[in-house]
C-alpha cells in the first residue's frame, strides 16, 4: 500500500516509548534525584534553543518553505520553555496555527516532507510531544490498575519532564534531518 505513510521508519517511534520504560523502571527507585526539575529544565532550554539556532540559521542560507514552518514550530516550545507568560497554552494554538499555515502550503512543502528521514523524524518528534503530554494530563491514571497508581502518582512528573526532553532532542534530530539543498541563490552583482 503505497501512502502518505508508506515510507515512515517506525523504528523512530520507539524512542519515546521505550524512553518512558527507562524513565519507570530505572531511575523510579531513585526519584528523589529526578523530581528536581532544574536539570530537564535546562536540557529542554538548550534543547529547544538549539532547535531554534539550527532552523534560524537555515532561514538564512536556504530557500525552502518548510524551513520558516520550522522555525516558527521551534520558536513555540523555545518560548514555552523559557516560561513566558500565556506560552503553556500559547504553544497548543501556535501548532494549531502552524499546522492550519503547513495545510494551506502543503502543495509548496509536499517535496521537502517527502526527503531522507525528515517525515519520520517529524512524526516521531510528534508522537513523543503526544505521549509527553498525555503524561502530563495524568492519561495512565485512568488505563492502569490499581497497584500501579500508586507508582503512577510518584512518577509522573518526572516522567513529563523527562519524556519532554527526548521530544526536544527529537525536535533537534528534525531541524538537521530536514537539510535539503534548497540553497538561496548567490546575488551576483
Amino acid at each position: 500500500m503505497k501512502g502518505f505513510f508508506s515510507n515512515l521508519d517506525w523504528r523512530m517511534f520507539l524512542i519515546a516509548p521505550f524512553a518512558m520504560l527507562i524513565i519507570a523502571f530505572v531511575f523510579a527507585p531513585q526519584r528523589d534525584i529526578y523530581l528536581i526539575k532544574g536539570v530537564p529544565e535546562l536540557m529542554a532550554l538548550v534543547l529547544t534553543g538549539a532547535a531554534v539556532a539550527v532552523s534560524g540559521f537555515r532561514l538564512k542560507i536556504e530557500d525552502n518553505p518548510l524551513v520558516p514552518l520550522m522555525f516558527a514550530f521551534c520558536l513555540a516550545f523555545f518560548s514555552r520553555e523559557i516560561h513566558f507568560a500565556g506560552t503553556s497554552n500559547g504553544v497548543y494554538i501556535a501548532v494549531i496555527a502552524i499546522g492550519i499555515w503547513a495545510w494551506r502550503w502543503r502543495g509548496r512543502i509536499a517535496a521537502s516532507v517527502n526527503t531522507g528521514y525528515f517525515k519520520t523524524c517529524l512524526f516521531a518528534t510528534g508522537w513523543a510531544y503526544f505521549l509527553a503530554l498525555l503524561v502530563q494530563r495524568r492519561f495512565f491514571k485512568h488505563v492502569l490498575p490499581e497497584p500501579l497508581l500508586v507508582w503512577e502518582h510518584s512518577i509522573h512528573v518526572p516522567m513529563e519532564e523527562w519524556l519532554e526532553v527526548v521530544a526536544h532532542a527529537l525536535l533537534l534530530v528534525t531541524v538537521f534531518s530536514g537539510f535539503s539543498g534548497f540553497l538561496k541563490k548567490q546575488d551576483k552583482g
